[in-house]
C-alpha cells in the first residue's frame, strides 16, 4: 500500500510540475480563421495535432472561426480534434491527435490588439516557458493591415502588433521566435518595428501558399528534442515547409514550391538595417538634384527590382527585394551617401538573414523586402492607414520622404514615350510567307517596359490585344521581331486560346509569366485572379504554379481545383487616342481546370488579319504603341493548331 501511495504521489507531483514549472518551449498559435482562410487553418491545426504537446513543448492555440460559408468554410457538423465544431473562438491545448478545450471565448474580435494581448497573457499563464514561439496565421501584407476578422469587419495594423508585443514582452520577456504564417511579412519595416520584442522571426517576402506552412513532422521533431537551438529548429521548420511543396508527389504542390520562399531573420540588427535603408533613400533623393543621369538609374532600379505579390494594379503591395536595389544600381552609384547606404544594406542583410529557401521562379528573393511604390495611392492602406505615419518610420527614418520625392519625379512626366518602325510607316500590309523581320526603335531612357503584341480590330477602331509577350530591355533602344506565325496560348484539356502575358521574369533557371483574369470557384463565387506560370527554357509547356486571388488590397493564394474555371482579361487600346480599357467575355466558354489544369504552350495561328506590333510604357505609366497589319495565310507551310479557339 505504501509503495502504491509513493507512486501516486510521484505521479501527482509530475502532473503539478507540468502545470507550474516552465516548459522549454511554448508555441502560442494566434489563428484568425474568422475569414476565407478557415479551411487551410483547420488543416494547420490538424498538422499541429500530429506533434501535440509534451512536458517541455506546449502548444496553446486561440482558434476563431467563421459562420459556415460553403465557398470558404468547413463542415461544422463534423468534429475537430474530438471537439464539437464551433463558430466563435476557443482556447485549446493541442495534444497528440486531439484538442483539449481550455476555455470558450465566444465571438471575439481577432482584429483587436486587446484580443492578442489577452491570448498571450492567458497562454503563458497556462503554459509558461523558457522560450516562446508566437505563431500568427491569417492574411498579411507587410506594413499594411492584416489579420482580418470578417465577422467584426476589423483588422490588425503593424502599429497595433508592435504595441501589443511591446506590452507583452515587458510582462513576459522577449519572444524567442515569431512565426508569421501570412503573406509578405518579411519586410524591413516589420522586422524593425518588432525588433524590441522579438529575437528571431520566420516570414516570407512573397505570398504564402494557401495551405500555409507545414507543421507536422517539424513540430514533432521539436517535441522529441525541445532543447535544440532556436536557429536549428527554425531552419528545420523552414526547410520542412519548402519540402512539403517542392518534394510532394502532388504535381500541383510541386508547382507551388517553385514560388515558395521563406527565411529566418535575426532581429537584433533590424533597426540598423532600417536606418541604412533610410540612408540609401537620402542618397537617392540627393541624386535627383545633383546628377541628371542618376534619375534614369533610380527609375530603372525601381522597375527592375524583384517585386512580390501581384504587381499589375495601383493596389498591389509594391514590395521589392531590398538587396536587389543596390544590385540593380550596379556601378552607377551617383553620390557618396548612396554608396554608403548600399554597402550598409548589403552587410547588415548578411547578419540578419540567417537562412532562406526559394523556389526556381523566385531565385532573386534575398530574404527581406522594402516598400517602394510608384503610385501615390500605394502610400495608404486600408482606411487611410498611411505608410508615412507608421511608428517605425518616425525620427531619423527618411525612406518615406524619398518615396514622396520619387513619386513627385514620376508625376512630372506626362508626355507619352515614342515608338516607331525603322524605315517603314506605322501600318503596312504584308503576307506572312516572307517571315518578315521588323525593327522597332524607342528611347531606352524613357522606356520602363516593352511588349510585343498580337491584336485584332474591333468595331470602333480599338485594338483588342489577344496576345502580349514582355520583351527584355537591353538598353539598345531597338527591338527586332520576326513573324513566325506562332504565339503562346493558354490551354485546357479541351483546346487553347491566345491570352496576354502581362508580366514576365527572365531568370537563370527559367521564365515566369503572369496572366490576369476572372476565376470562378465552386458555387459561382468570382474573383479577380493572377495566374503564374513557370518554364525552364528547355521544354514546353509552361506549368501553372500559383493562383493568387485579388480581393481589394488583400491577396490570397489557392490550390487548383478541377471545378474552377478561368476567363482571361484582354487589354483594349485605341492607338489614335491612347485610351485603354480591359475586356472579359463572361458569356463565352471559359477555360476549365479539370484534372489536367491549365498550361501555356506555343500554337500556330489561324488565318485571319492581325495587328502585330509593340507596346511600351515609360516609368510614369504613360504608354504608346505601333503595329503592322498582316494576315497569316491558311496555305502556310506551318501546320495550324485546329484547337485554337476564338477570343471567347
Amino acid at each position: 500500500m505504501r509503495r502504491f501511495l509513493l507512486v501516486f504521489v510521484a505521479l501527482w507531483a509530475s502532473v503539478v510540475a507540468w502545470g507550474q514549472t516552465k516548459a522549454e518551449w511554448t508555441m502560442l498559435a494566434y489563428m484568425d480563421a474568422d475569414n476565407d482562410l478557415e479551411y487551410p487553418l483547420m488543416l494547420d491545426l490538424i498538422e499541429m495535432m500530429e506533434a501535440g504537446s509534451s512536458r517541455d513543448f506546449r502548444i496553446i492555440a486561440l482558434v476563431d472561426r467563421i459562420e459556415l460559408n460553403p465557398l470558404m468554410g468547413v463542415d461544422h457538423a463534423s468534429k475537430l480534434g474530438g471537439l464539437d465544431n464551433w463558430t466563435g473562438a476557443k482556447l485549446v491545448e493541442v495534444e497528440k491527435g486531439k484538442l483539449k478545450e481550455l476555455a470558450d471565448w465566444g465571438e471575439v474580435d481577432m482584429g483587436d490588439p486587446a484580443t492578442l494581448n489577452r491570448f498571450i497573457d492567458e497562454g503563458l499563464k497556462i503554459a509558461p516557458a523558457k522560450r516562446v514561439n508566437l505563431q500568427m496565421s491569417d492574411h498579411g501584407g507587410g506594413w499594411m493591415p492584416g489579420w482580418v476578422d470578417m465577422t467584426e469587419e476589423t483588422h490588425l495594423t503593424l502599429d497595433e502588433i508592435q504595441t501589443s508585443l511591446e506590452t507583452a514582452s515587458k510582462k513576459h520577456g522577449k519572444f524567442e521566435l515569431l512565426t508569421f504564417d501570412a503573406c509578405l511579412m518579411a519586410t524591413v519595416e516589420v522586422a524593425a518595428a518588432l525588433s524590441d520584442s522579438v529575437k528571431y522571426m520566420i516570414a516570407s517576402e512573397e505570398l504564402v501558399p494557401g495551405l500555409g506552412f507545414y507543421y507536422g513532422s517539424t513540430l514533432a521533431a521539436l517535441r522529441e528534442n525541445p532543447r535544440m537551438s532556436t536557429e536549428m529548429f527554425a531552419k528545420q521548420f523552414i526547410q520542412g515547409s519548402y519540402d512539403f511543396y517542392a518534394k510532394s508527389d502532388d504535381e500541383d504542390l510541386q508547382g507551388i514550391g517553385t514560388t515558395f520562399t521563406c527565411g529566418l531573420l535575426k532581429l537584433d540588427r533590424a533597426r540598423a538595417l532600417h536606418l541604412a535603408t533610410s540612408h540609401l533613400g537620402i542618397g537617392l533623393q540627393a541624386s535627383f538634384d545633383l546628377n541628371v543621369n542618376a534619375r534614369q538609374t533610380i527609375l530603372r532600379a525601381q522597375r527592375d527590382a524583384f517585386t512580390f505579390g501581384e504587381d499589375f494594379s495601383e493596389t498591389a503591395p509594391a514590395l521589392v527585394d531590398l538587396a536587389d536595389i543596390p544590385d540593380r544600381m550596379g556601378q552607377n552609384a551617383p553620390v557618396v551617401t548612396y554608396g554608403l547606404g548600399a554597402n550598409d544594406v548589403r552587410n547588415l542583410m548578411k547578419q540578419i538573414v540567417l537562412f532562406a529557401v526559394k523556389g526556381d521562379a523566385i531565385e532573386r528573393a534575398d530574404g527581406i523586402s522594402v516598400f517602394w511604390p510608384r503610385y501615390d495611392t500605394y502610400l495608404q492602406g486600408l482606411e487611410d492607414y498611411d505608410y508615412r505615419t507608421l511608428r517605425v518610420n518616425a525620427g531619423e527614418v527618411k525612406w518615406p520622404q524619398f518615396i514622396t520625392r520619387f513619386i513627385e519625379e514620376l508625376a512630372k512626366d506626362t508626355k507619352p514615350p515614342t515608338i516607331k518602325e525603322e524605315g517603314k510607316g506605322k501600318k503596312r500590309n504584308l503576307a506572312a510567307q516572307a517571315m518578315p523581320k521588323v525593327t522597332w526603335s524607342y528611347d531606352p531612357k524613357d522606356t520602363a517596359e516593352i511588349w510585343s503584341f498580337l491584336g485584332v480590330p474591333t468595331d470602333n477602331e480599338d485594338v483588342l490585344l489577344i496576345g502580349m509577350l514582355p520583351a527584355p530591355l537591353d538598353g539598345s533602344g531597338k527591338l527586332e521581331l520576326t513573324w513566325t506565325g506562332t504565339w503562346p496560348a493558354l490551354f485546357d484539356s479541351e483546346g487553347s486560346q491566345l491570352a496576354p502575358i502581362l508580366g514576365a521574369e527572365y531568370g537563370e533557371k527559367g521564365m515566369t509569366a503572369y496572366l490576369r483574369g476572372q476565376l470562378e470557384l465552386a458555387g459561382g463565387q468570382k474573383s479577380e485572379a493572377v495566374l503564374t506560370f513557370f518554364g525552364d527554357y528547355k521544354q514546353e509547356p509552361m506549368e501553372l504554379v500559383r493562383i493568387a486571388l485579388v480581393e481589394g488590397s488583400q491577396l490570397r493564394t489557392i490550390v487548383p481545383e478541377p471545378t474552377m474555371i478561368f476567363r482571361p482579361e484582354y487589354p483594349v487600346i485605341n492607338f489614335e487616342t491612347g485610351a485603354t480599357s480591359t475586356y472579359i467575355n463572361e458569356e463565352s466558354e471559359p477555360f476549365r481546370f479539370g484534372e489536367k489544369g491549365l498550361w501555356l504552350q506555343q500554337v500556330v495561328l489561324p488565318a485571319q488579319p492581325y495587328r502585330w506590333g509593340v507596346y511600351i510604357e515609360d516609368f510614369a505609366g504613360n504608354s504608346a504603341g505601333a503595329y503592322r497589319e498582316l494576315t497569316f495565310p491558311a496555305g502556310s507551310a506551318l501546320q495550324q493548331d485546329n484547337r485554337l479557339r476564338a477570343v471567347r
